[in-house]
């Protein structure tokens, strides 16, 4: 089952919301709280760019015992948008073991969000 969820909020800048560490740190607290205290780690924390170079985003991914939760963050149009999927994870080998097409998939969701949102 995978969820996936998109807020949206007032922003002017990337810089405004939070440096990518704060809010890798926030989002994984989140986790941890909806989750009951299981652990959760930092997989991998990003800033990118789109290929123009015209749109920054956060790229985020956290891994609990039982979930792995694919974030990516932007801002259009002082709009901040937060796209999230959460895919069951396991915690063999590198923590999407029986999972990896669902990993791909919800990894490929919050890329293509990403893209709509910037685009429209």
């Amino acid at each position: 089952l995978i969820g996936v969820t998109i807020d949206k909020t007032p922003a002017n800048s990337m810089r405004e919301f939070g440096a990518l560490d704060v809010i890798t740190e926030k989002l994984r607290l989140q986790l941890q709280t909806r989750r009951k205290g299981e652990s959760v780690e930092i997989v991998r924390a990003s800033e990118e760019q789109t290929r123009d170079k015209k749109m920054t985003y956060y790229s985020i991914l956290l891994r609990g015992p039982q979930t792995l939760e694919f974030n990516k963050i932007t801002i259009t149009a002082q709009q901040l948008f937060v796209m999230k999927v959460e895919v069951p994870g396991t915690v063999a080998g590198d923590g999407m073991s029986g999972s990896g097409a669902l990993s791909s998939m919800a990894d490929q969701v919050c890329v293509c969000v990403c893209v709509c949102v910037c685009v429209c």
